[in-house]
């Protein structure tokens, strides 16, 4: 069983129903692209393990390609984050 953690991620509603449109797309087995983009500090990171954990649950891949999270959040891939 996978928590969410987008209880913890005050402000980011349209960000998580990105998301969650995103993961839509996936079931229906359409490719799509996403770009967080944003100021440090502002949460892109426990974004970034709120969309791995949702990913997980549904067996989705998710990659991050910006060479900054390439190694991804802590908990990357296995549906927990550091902002829970």
């Amino acid at each position: 069983m996978v928590v969410s953690r987008a209880v913890h991620l005050v402000g980011h509603v349209e960000t998580i129903g990105a998301f969650a449109g995103a993961l839509s797309e996936l079931d229906s087995r359409r490719a799509v692209a996403l770009a967080l983009v944003g100021e440090r500090g502002i949460g892109n990171t426990c974004l970034l393990g709120e969309l791995a954990a949702r990913a997980d649950a549904r067996r989705v891949l998710v990659d991050a390609l910006d060479p900054c999270t390439l190694a991804g959040p802590p908990g990357w891939g296995t549906g927990r984050s550091s902002c829970s």
